[in-house]
């Protein structure tokens, strides 16, 4: 992730993203110009196969802007495999218990 995302974190500060809905090649410009600090994939409830949001994140990582993925469940083979594509950050669904997030990590 970009050192200002994670500096951000670490101070506290609020950090502003939005999430992408679609592929459409609009969107990393746009999203580049409001200057906001990550975007939100969701894999869980958009239609994204493997290689669309590898190059979703990849195309959002290249401007400077970390992606962050949520998967569709408490895997961790699915959480590497968006990491190895390219995802700055997972989003776990529905995890709240302290063994299962050990687990996942």
């Amino acid at each position: 992730m970009p050192d200002r995302f994670i500096d951000r974190l670490h101070e506290g500060a609020v950090v502003y993203g939005t999430a992408i809905l679609s592929t459409c090649a609009l969107w990393p410009g746009a999203v580049k110009s409001c200057n906001l600090d990550f975007v939100f994939l969701d894999s869980e409830h958009i239609p994204l196969n493997r290689s669309e949001l590898a190059q979703q994140c990849q195309i959002y990582r290249s401007m400077g802007i970390p992606p962050l993925v949520r998967i569709f469940n408490q895997d961790a083979h699915e959480a590497c495999k968006v990491l190895d594509g390219g995802a700055a950050g997972v989003i776990v669904p529905y995890l709240e218990e302290p063994e299962k997030i050990r687990q996942l990590i």
